[in-house]
């Protein structure tokens, strides 16, 4: 297991890099998220995460948005909102495992009772 609590940012850096090349792409606040209905962004500021380049590491819980969720129903087009509830078990930050492309979370409303999934699809990509 990775524990990125206390690590420098060079570090960090060196390891999204490393995870990446491995197509494990590591999310950050305001990375994108996919739903049936729309594109909406991971929330920021997050209450948790190490930040590299200003810019803060998701970990499970985070919360997300989806301006215009659109199924094509009455009630569409329509705010949406819901957390992260998925996360890598073998890359952690203060115990927390870290999102990445591909983690899926479920938010509310979806235009009927139940929970509308959607996944993460923007992570740390390699600088070459």
């Amino acid at each position: 297991m990775i524990e990125l609590d206390g690590m420098a940012e060079e570090d960090l850096v060196e390891l999204l890099d490393r995870l990446a090349i491995h197509r494990r792409h590591v999310a950050f606040s305001g990375g994108k998220v996919l739903s049936k209905g729309g594109m909406g962004t991971l929330a920021f500021p997050f209450r948790f995460g190490p930040v590299v380049g200003e810019r803060e590491i998701a970990t499970v819980g985070v919360s997300y948005s989806i301006p215009g969720e659109d199924h094509g129903q009455p009630c569409c087009p329509h705010f949406a909102s819901g957390r992260i509830e998925q996360g890598a078990q073998d890359v952690v930050y203060q115990g927390r495992p870290v999102v990445m492309v591909g983690h899926k979370g479920s938010h509310w409303p979806s235009c009927g009772a139940k929970r509308a999934p959607a996944v993460v699809v923007e992570g740390w990509k390699v600088a070459y």
